[in-house]
């Protein structure tokens, strides 16, 4: 909500409301509840309270509400109320081991969710199937 005081003012029968007394509350909570790509859960806040009308970021938290999705939430205060918004999560990278796929390069040690790789392998090992 919104603390302090509103002055109305009656001139020649029009009204009019000055609110420069009025302020918004600050968000006290210590955790944010979030929707990561359909999937609901709760992040703590690294400080509190958050000011009204600010915005922090939580970078590396959308998979702590949704292990397939990785990136950054955005949390705004807004009179006392904090939303998450999600528009900086995005699905996760696939990370593999070199040692484990057998290949001469590390060039697909993180392939983007939708992408593809081809390593190649190393020598005394080939391509089966």
């Amino acid at each position: 909500g919104f603390s302090g005081e509103a002055l109305l003012i009656c001139d020649a029968a029009v009204v009019t409301v000055d609110s420069s007394g009025c302020s918004g509350v600050a968000c006290s909570k210590a955790t944010v509840s979030a929707v990561v790509n359909g999937t609901a859960g709760d992040v703590a806040l690294p400080e509190e309270p958050v000011s009204h009308l600010t915005t922090i970021l939580l970078p590396d938290s959308c998979q702590t509400v949704n292990p397939e999705m990785e990136g950054t939430l955005a949390v705004e205060c807004y009179a006392g109320t904090l939303t998450a918004s999600d528009t900086g999560c995005r699905e996760a990278s696939c990370s593999f081991d070199a040692t484990t796929l057998h290949r001469a390069s590390a060039s697909c040690e993180s392939v983007p969710s939708g992408g593809s790789c081809a390593p190649s392998c190393w020598t005394g090992y080939s391509v089966v199937g």
